[in-house]
């Protein structure tokens, strides 16, 4: 823990941003998986009265050109990988690895401003280790993002999407209040 402080580092700080969509997004892709089977189980008899439906009913997973029930990988190797059917899948595959890029660019330049004073003291190796790191995890974590995200169905990516978008905007007025502050 002295290492810690003395370094400026915390060994939490991107488990602790993760805590609250990482249970929305499990809540998201277990009610897509529930919904998608035209089998709704578990609600409660005053939803159905509140919603009109005495029996079965059947939930609306379309969104503009995606089914958010389907995911990319599924379709792409049933009507081919870059065939019309496809795209708008493959698009929010694409768009998902970009939003990430940019939540995780705009949040590596705010802890790099943060830490401007702590870097005067370091020790080179040690700049150009955490330095090489982000650049890696910049790409890195992207990358993976969108290879999770063929397989996942469309409306938990949809989430992911705009989730990092949104935290993206976040940080940008974040930083942009700070600096009419000073």
């Amino acid at each position: 823990m002295k290492l810690y402080k003395k370094v400026g580092y915390n060994p939490l700080g991107c488990f602790v941003s993760i805590l609250v969509p990482l249970p929305i997004l499990i809540a998201i892709f277990q009610a897509i998986q529930i919904f998608s089977n035209g089998e709704v189980v578990g609600i409660y008899g005053f939803v159905k009265d509140l919603l009109g439906v005495n029996g079965d009913f059947e939930i609306n997973t379309n969104f503009y050109l995606i089914d958010l029930s389907e995911s990319y990988l599924p379709i792409a190797k049933e009507s081919g990988y870059f065939s019309l059917k496809v795209l708008p899948y493959l698009l929010l595959v694409i768009l998902t690895g970009v939003s990430q890029y940019l939540s995780v660019k705009f949040s590596a330049a705010k802890s790099k401003d943060k830490d401007e004073d702590k870097k005067k003291k370091e020790v080179a190796s040690q700049e150009d280790m955490a330095e090489s790191m982000n650049k890696s995890m910049s790409f890195t974590f992207p990358l993976m993002t969108s290879v999770i995200a063929a397989s996942m169905p469309s409306g938990v990516t949809l989430y992911w999407v705009v989730q990092s978008l949104v935290t993206a905007a976040n940080q940008v007025i974040h930083d942009k209040l700070k600096k009419q502050k000073k």
